[in-house]
């Protein structure tokens, strides 16, 4: 009785798993898709930041004017600043400009420019307001 040898095949070229090819795909997919996301968020978070700044100088310069409306027509003058960075703790990230002058040459309508400047990426804003005080008798 003969006995019978098996014999074992080896396939190495097997088509389970990933190649390198394959791999080396994905990870540029991958990198596109996530600099793609991460430049979409970028911009996003940005927007939102620029958002705040300027709603916060806005809200500043509105803040000043209303409290200038309030003061004796004789205290509005040149030199206001420091007073109200004090007075609503404005932050260092702002700057404040206050321009008094006379309006058309009269004595008795002063013209109020409130600026406040911040900047953000490099890029300065300004959010520049004007009102009229009116002096009463």
């Amino acid at each position: 009785m003969k006995k019978k040898q098996k014999r074992i095949q080896l396939n190495i070229a097997s088509n389970k798993g990933f190649t390198m090819t394959d791999v080396v795909i994905a990870l540029i997919i991958f990198t596109i898709f996530t600099g793609t996301i991460g430049s979409f968020m970028y911009a996003s978070y940005k927007m939102n930041l620029q958002t705040k700044m300027s709603g916060s100088a806005v809200n500043y310069a509105m803040e000043i004017l209303e409290d200038i409306d309030k003061i004796a027509y004789e205290e509005v003058t040149n030199g206001m600043e420091s007073k109200y960075i004090q007075k609503y703790a404005i932050p260092s990230g702002f700057r404040l400009s206050i321009q008094v002058s006379n309006y058309k040459e009269e004595d008795i309508i002063k013209k109020v420019k409130v600026t406040v400047s911040y900047e953000l990426a490099k890029n300065t804003q300004d959010i520049v307001i004007e009102r009229m005080k009116i002096k009463e008798e």
